[in-house]
């Protein structure tokens, strides 16, 4: 698979789990089965009220709130726009590449008319993936008309900075700038990747099947969203993987990336041993962290790190043994649901 195919399935991860939110929503509304394509009147029996309640929670899960008319605005053009052309075009005639042209010049009427409407068309998505003791960072964008652009020193990009023409590769703490750009003109927003460096970074993650290990080891710290996809999650589960540093090593700390959202139902584990060895086979536990119950299920959105200090030790390979803890309990607004666990960036010191 190469780093293409993962900036798709990244933006089809999202798309799903998007999906999986909206109908844990959807299931205390209807009794018919929820299919992707489901309308909320025609096929699923929603009327107009149930269906007011049904947008204010949705805005509550996704923290996007519409309170103003410029809000409105903002999530309603230019989707509009892209609706009304599916309900105009013929069957089998729709093109990607004509409505974009469409819709540049509906854009400008907008902006006469003082619409204020949502230019995340224009921003960029991103993969870091380490490969070899490298990052390999690949930028991309919803639309295929932009340039983009790029700065290493921390400026933000101009038209006048270096053009994006294929993956790059990183060795070393940086920090990535990138925009889109029509002709001069800088479009959606500036992204930032400040990709920081350690023992671990830009090493194998093995012993685990999730398709997602690779963010353990990438350079970049995810942020108090869950789904931002710099996270690795697991479901209702135990976790095991393993670092493997190449050759041995020595280090004195350890550290783990973790999130915290307690409406998402994703918490701390009930207790991560960590192991050494040379051979990836004979493995000696060199820390151990138990967490109360109270610790697991503390309310709150938030980041931490779980460390392991004062270690002393040397060795090629470091596996993480994570323990699950369970159900969640009465009190909890999900009570007797599996416990999401998601942790991102791997550290050696």
């Amino acid at each position: 698979m190469n780093l293409h195919e993962d900036a798709k399935m990244k933006i089809e991860r999202k798309e799903e789990q998007e999906l999986e939110i909206l109908g844990e929503i959807l299931e205390a509304y209807v009794d018919t089965p929820i299919k992707k394509d489901a309308f909320l009147i025609g096929d699923l029996g929603l009327d107009s009220f149930l269906i007011v309640y049904f947008i204010s929670e949705v805005d509550d899960r996704f923290g996007a709130a519409i309170e103003m008319p410029e809000h409105v605005e903002y999530m309603v053009f230019p989707r509009v726009a892209a609706l009304a052309d599916i309900a105009w075009a013929q069957k089998g005639t729709k093109n990607w590449a004509g409505f974009l042209k469409r819709l540049d010049k509906l854009t400008k009427r907008w902006e006469y008319m003082g619409i204020g409407y949502s230019k995340s068309m224009y921003n960029l998505d991103h993969v870091v993936k380490p490969e070899n003791d490298e990052l390999k960072v690949i930028l991309s964008c919803t639309r295929p008309d932009v340039d983009i652009r790029y700065t290493l020193d921390g400026t933000s990009p101009t038209f006048a900075s270096t053009l994006y023409t294929d993956t790059l590769v990183v060795t070393k703490n940086i920090v990535v700038k990138a925009a889109t750009f029509v002709g001069e003109e800088s479009k959606g927003e500036v992204l930032t990747l400040d990709l920081k460096w350690n023992k671990a970074t830009g090493k194998a993650v093995i012993g685990n099947t999730n398709p997602n290990v690779f963010l353990l080891t990438n350079g970049v710290r995810g942020t108090d969203k869950h789904t931002d996809f710099e996270w690795c999650g697991w479901y209702d589960q135990n976790v095991s993987f393993t670092l493997d540093l190449g050759e041995e090593d020595t280090f004195d700390k350890v550290t783990l990336g973790h999130v915290v959202n307690y409406g998402m139902g994703v918490h701390y584990p009930k207790s991560i041993v960590l192991s050494v060895s040379d051979d990836n086979k004979q493995f000696k536990k060199i820390g151990t962290l138990s967490f109360t119950e109270k610790e697991i299920f503390r309310d709150g959105i938030y980041m931490d790190e779980f460390k392991f200090d004062d270690l002393s030790s040397k060795g090629r390979y470091l596996k993480f043994d994570i323990a699950s803890p369970g159900e969640t309990p009465s009190f909890h607004h999900r009570a007797g649901q599996g416990v999401w666990l998601y942790f991102d960036e791997i550290g050696v010191y």
